[in-house]
């Protein structure tokens, strides 16, 4: 092995910024029954698995570094400070040990015990997978996953500030997700996200305002109980939108072919209280309008029950071209408790009945439809398969602000 710094004679081998550097595989073992293993400096191999009791790894403000193979931590974690776990080329797991003890992410400081902020930044050219439960009796301040393939936590997850994913493949929440303190969820450039059992709480404010949720994945799948996510706190949105540049998103259940779209169904949306959300904001927006850089086309469907809401709150949906579906039936109405915003590079074509509900009474943009075309035409128009039979159906709202490049066409 060799020290990276310059190997001065009065080096202190205390100093935490030594990083020590193996030029093969390295194993770190402590198994007996309440054994720890301390961490207090920069560890770099060609793989590094530790193999420790369960009680317990403690990572203090380093690097560990896998160059050419797996970073394995076959023991529970205690993060002290800013700490990064990377594997170059391959993958990370922090499990239990092969007797089914530990497996445990928290951070080292109890909460408000000091003012270090205890963090935990994964890097990996593979998999990340968190084996147990992280952060259920200390949390960390904050958890960021640079880059993956598949990120899977199998257990409940609970952070004291913001997680955020950057991964290529699948991310998946087995467990209850909770983030505290006003922190936010953001997953970027997933192929799919799947939230199994469990529920998912935003919890408090940062900056006077809730935290919010991102997720963008070309496939979302949302827990499997009905308002299982939910903003605990003023001022929180929730964002979907799909990873790939021109895969269409199917809002509310449209009578539209689901294969090779973001779904968004009526069942999807049920699995989000929507009341507890400031804003839900569906596609890809730049400085308030549809991104030009990305070419998804909008299908919004319908709820069939009278007296309901599709969605409970402001809505904003961005694309390419978006599309109000007519359906059989004339009790399918798109009603939104607030102010419903479409915004699109091309062309906003309604076919359905649309309405924007008042909610904030007093608030003179309460029940506001804004309908933004930047380069084509607004038209309210029958289909050519006027299934339900009725023509010009209504747009009813407190205020109607329209704006397209190519015309307007609403009878």
């Amino acid at each position: 092995s060799e020290k990276s710094d310059d190997d001065d004679s009065d080096d202190d081998p205390d100093d935490d910024d030594d990083i020590v550097e193996f030029h093969d595989d390295l194993l770190l073992m402590n198994p007996a029954t309440g054994g720890e293993i301390y961490v207090f400096g920069g560890l770099q191999a060609k793989s590094v698995t530790i193999l420790g009791s369960g009680h317990t790894t403690h990572l203090s403000a380093e690097t560990v570094r896998a160059t050419t193979g797996d970073l394995t931590i076959s023991d529970s974690l205690l993060v002290d400070g800013d700490c990064f776990l990377t594997a170059d080329v391959g993958n990370i797991a922090i499990r239990p040990t092969n007797l089914g003890q530990g497996g445990m992410v928290d951070a080292e400081n109890p909460n408000g015990s000091t003012a270090t902020t205890d963090t935990l930044t994964l890097s990996a050219a593979g998999t990340i997978t968190f084996e147990k439960a992280m952060g259920s009796t200390d949390a960390l301040d904050k958890l960021t996953i640079t880059k993956a393939t598949d990120v899977t936590f199998n257990q409940s997850l609970v952070v004291d500030g913001d997680v955020t994913i950057n991964a290529t493949g699948t991310v998946s929440f087995l467990g209850n997700v909770t983030i505290n303190k006003g922190g936010s969820l953001t997953v970027l450039g997933a192929s799919s996200i799947t939230f199994s059992s469990g529920l998912v709480n935003l919890n408090d404010q940062a900056n006077g305002s809730g935290g919010n949720i991102i997720l963008e994945a070309d496939t979302i799948t949302l827990p499997l109980t009905e308002d299982a996510i939910t903003a605990n706190a003023a001022g929180s949105t929730f964002t979907l939108r799909p990873t790939s540049t021109s895969r269409s998103i199917l809002l509310a259940s449209p009578p539209a072919s689901t294969s090779g779209t973001l779904n968004l169904s009526l069942t999807q949306l049920s699995k989000i209280d929507t009341a507890t959300f400031a804003h839900i904001i569906i596609g890809h927006e730049s400085d308030g309008h549809a991104n030009s850089g990305y070419t998804n086309a909008v299908q919004i469907g319908a709820i069939n029950t009278q007296g309901l809401y599709t969605i409970e709150t402001n809505l904003e949906v961005y694309g390419s071209t978006i599309n109000v579906a007519d359906f059989s039936s004339p009790d399918y109405v798109f009603v939104v408790d607030g102010t419903l915003k479409l915004d699109a590079l091309n062309n906003i074509v309604i076919n359905n009945e649309i309405e924007a509900g008042v909610r904030g009474a007093g608030d003179r943009n309460a029940g506001t439809i804004e309908l933004y075309a930047k380069n084509g035409y607004i038209k309210q128009e029958n289909p050519t398969l006027n299934l339900d039979a009725r023509t010009n159906e209504a747009i009813r709202a407190n205020r109607l602000i329209v704006r397209a490049s190519t015309g307007i066409d609403l009878p």
